[in-house]
């Protein structure tokens, strides 16, 4: 939000602002830094126990590394026999033994849908201020954005 922009909402919104958004604000804020705080002790500890934990392994496959290994010994060789098969065993498919089935386009009717124009009712400026009528709001417009902006709602989600 520009400068401007800034200046105005806050001149419009300053009347309607709890005394007490100041402390809410500061102990969110408060909360936000400490809990980012123990985050990154979390991750610089486990960054520890990984170093920990990744210089036993890579000791021991140094050590691995370095013994001689056994040469491979070529595997037996095991002889197969074959046979033909019996004529009990052996399959084999006929002819007109399946039944084709056919369909025409005749018996389909074809069905198309258009999609509602107008369904929904667009609201025009003044209408949607007189839906929030007795509170304190203001339309805020921004890079080609219109949003409804109001005081005394309690910010949604973390």
């Amino acid at each position: 939000m520009n400068r401007e922009s800034q200046s105005l909402l806050e001149a419009v919104l300053a009347e309607s602002l709890a005394a007490d958004f100041q402390d809410q604000s500061l102990t969110a804020t408060l909360n936000a830094v400490r809990h980012h705080r123990r985050m990154r002790q979390w991750r610089r500890g486990g960054a520890v126990v990984a170093l920990l934990l990744a210089l036993p392994s890579a000791v021991w496959w140094l050590r691995m590394s370095a013994t001689p290994t056994q040469p491979a010994t070529a595997p037996s060789v095991t002889m197969v026999a074959s046979q033909p098969l019996p004529a009990s065993m052996v399959v084999e498919t006929r002819p007109d033994t399946v039944a084709i089935v056919t369909s025409t386009r005749a018996g389909f009717t074809v069905v198309a849908t258009d999609p509602v124009r107008g369904a929904v009712p667009e609201l025009t400026d003044d209408e949607l201020l007189q839906l929030v009528a007795g509170r304190a709001a203001a339309l805020v417009r921004e890079n080609g954005e219109v949003r409804l902006v109001i005081a005394d709602a309690r910010p949604s989600g973390p």
